[in-house]
């Protein structure tokens, strides 16, 4: 956070940016929470939030996803009502 804070308050104007996967196989409701605590924290400028599937040919597509699916999507409703409007894709000028 001290880095992020440096490029808040630096001279010159920085764009902080992130893409977020929500309902990764394997992710937790704490990861998920601390997700939202980062965002929360942090104040990105630009957000880029995709809910996961699965891709073929990825490392991630033979993990269990029967429940997390179900857990997805409502994680992922549950993160786009959170993330407007404080969280929207603006830039800080």
């Amino acid at each position: 956070m001290e880095r992020i804070e440096w490029l808040k308050t630096a001279r010159r104007k920085y764009a902080l940016t992130t893409d977020i996967i929500v309902g990764f196989p394997g992710e937790t409701e704490k990861d998920f929470q601390a997700t939202l605590d980062l965002l929360d924290e942090v104040q990105y400028d630009s957000l880029f939030s995709f809910q996961y599937s699965p891709r073929p040919n990825t490392a991630a597509l033979p993990w269990r996803t029967s429940c997390r699916t179900r857990r997805s999507s409502a994680g992922w409703r549950r993160f786009r009502r959170s993330s407007a409007p404080s969280r929207s894709a603006a830039t800080r000028s």
